[in-house]
């Protein structure tokens, strides 16, 4: 999808735990691993990662029994909601999907000032979860 990387590799198959915290889960797709630990560096979140969404780790997500979840996606807002909503369908939970928004931007320079229109840099992601969190407590 893009050639963007993480800083640094993450080894483990299917949904790997980066960071343990009391907080909601943070579920960083793809390349947006690295805006989403900085952008958590100060709250006690769990941040856990997936290289790739597709199969979904049901079995993973379910393990870590949020009741929040922090979907942070490199591509249109919401794409893997439904994964998501069916992998904790038995228990009540909600759900904040950082993404892609409309409209689609087609002039936005770099791909930073491509992530940070849409929110999807260190500070909007920060942002976000600064807006959501006191509904979560």
């Amino acid at each position: 999808m893009s050639e963007e990387r993480n800083a640094q590799p993450v080894h483990g198959d299917g949904l790997v735990v980066v960071r343990e915290g009391d907080g909601p889960v943070v579920l960083a797709i793809g390349p947006t691993l690295d805006p989403v630990l900085e952008a958590t560096a100060d709250l006690d979140v769990t941040v856990a990662y997936l290289s790739r969404v597709r199969p979904f780790d049901a079995r993973g997500l379910r393990a870590l029994d949020p009741t929040d979840v922090v979907l942070v996606e490199p591509y249109q807002a919401g794409t893997s909601s439904a994964a998501v909503a069916d992998a904790l369908a038995d228990r009540p939970f909600r759900l904040l999907a950082l993404g892609v928004r409309h409209p689609e931007l087609h002039r936005y320079g770099t791909g930073a000032e491509h992530r940070a229109a849409h929110g999807l840099d260190a500070r909007g992601i920060n942002t976000a979860l600064d807006a959501w969190l006191p509904l979560a407590a």
